[in-house]
């Protein structure tokens, strides 16, 4: 007989399952599918730990002659950070309502031109009043939490995607490369959270993002009306392991508004060095350079308080070189201006001449001297 009423709890990083089963006399074992190896228990539960950002879970139970049970629902546990989440949802319930579908402590979903958000007594209010598996989402989360949804596991691998930006899921329960999986030509650009990628003439894919992941959500940029289509991978032993985000420490918050600098050449700079973008003198992202274009990120205000003075529309980033040694120094050359979604170019960098902000006159050193001294001045622009 098939496992029933499947109930996902979490405890810290753990993910507990739980299900309802009626024993066959012959009964052996139950099977815990989710991507990576199988899980083997013979009671009606089970604990795993979720050290990725996305695991999907179903159970069969075997019986002493190897025959297996239908399958279970599926569980899709997405491991959220404190903030804004770029996700998809490939297992949704039959009720596919904002209300059904996103529980605990979330403060607001956002898709391609609508948004919710939790009212204490209405529920959700907004424009978007359900969760389809084509789509991709920004969820904003109050803290660290796993979010979890029961129902039907289904692939989406066909996408009408309209000129522009194109907010979409990416189903697949296998990772794939943005270069096996993308080979429209009318795709210009891919952003996901905190990444990016852009298709160079020369060199294919360039820029952080190198594979799609299961459970995120994808910015896709088309410049006309398309059709993006592909397989989905198998899923692959090592995939808990591919996880396509940046995992060290951020020193800015992730904004559900953001844009990716392209940077082909930057002078005096050396891989392992890292190359931040500055608003309002406020770090608004960082990437380690890896060699010509590496995609520096620059979150934008999306009126949360956490990004109150991030970069806004026409404003224009600075950017600062911050070598391992603790030398910095900034940069110049022709930036272009901030937009959301944006994904800009820039063919060269150079560091910047720090000018003084007043004129000065320092003591003469050695003072008495003989036979000479050293007098240092400062002048904030060209003069006598």
């Amino acid at each position: 007989s098939t496992p029933d009423d499947v109930v996902a709890s979490a405890t810290g990083n753990d993910v507990n399952l739980s299900w309802d089963y009626t024993q066959d006399i012959d009964f052996s074992y139950h099977e815990v599918s989710q991507i990576g190896e199988p899980v083997y228990t013979i009671s009606n539960e089970v604990t795993m730990l979720l050290d990725t950002d996305y695991n999907e879970y179903y159970i069969k139970s075997v019986d002493s002659h190897d025959n297996y049970s239908d399958k279970s629902d599926d569980v899709g546990a997405h491991n959220l950070h404190s903030g804004a989440n770029l996700v998809s949802f490939s297992v949704i319930p039959d009720d596919n309502s904002i209300n059904n579908v996103i529980t605990g402590d979330i403060l607001g979903v956002i898709g391609e031109g609508v948004a919710a958000v939790p009212n204490p007594a209405l529920g959700w209010v907004g424009s978007l009043g359900s969760i389809e598996r084509d789509r991709g989402y920004w969820v904003k989360a109050s803290g660290a939490q796993i979010h979890f949804t029961t129902g039907e596991k289904s692939y989406v691998e066909n996408y009408d995607l309209h000129a522009g930006a194109n907010l979409i899921s990416y189903t697949c329960s296998g990772g794939g490369s943005v270069l096996d999986l993308v080979t429209q030509d009318c795709v210009v650009g891919i952003i996901g959270e905190g990444v990016a990628a852009a298709p160079n003439p020369v060199l294919g894919w360039v820029g952080s993002l190198s594979d799609l992941m299961p459970g995120k959500g994808y910015w896709f940029k088309t410049d006309q009306d398309c059709q993006v289509s592909y397989d989905c991978p198998e899923p692959s032993l090592d995939q808990l392991s591919r996880d396509n985000n940046d995992n060290s420490i951020k020193d800015y918050i992730q904004s559900t508004e953001q844009a990716f600098y392209f940077i082909e050449h930057i002078e005096n700079i050396e891989v392992g060095d890292m190359v931040s973008a500055y608003c309002n003198d406020i770090k608004v992202g960082s990437r380690e350079w890896i060699g010509a274009y590496t995609d520096i990120p620059a979150m934008g205000n999306d009126n949360s308080d956490l990004t109150k003075d991030y970069c806004t529309s026409e404003s224009i980033p600075t950017f600062r070189v911050e070598k391992p040694s603790g030398e910095t120094y900034a940069l110049t050359g022709d930036i272009p201006s901030w937009e959301s979604n944006a994904l800009h170019m820039i063919t060269s960098l150079q560091e910047a001449i720090i000018l003084p902000g007043s004129y000065s006159l320092a003591a003469a050193y050695p003072n008495p001297f003989n036979p000479t001294t050293t007098i240092s001045f400062a002048i904030p622009a060209d003069t006598d």
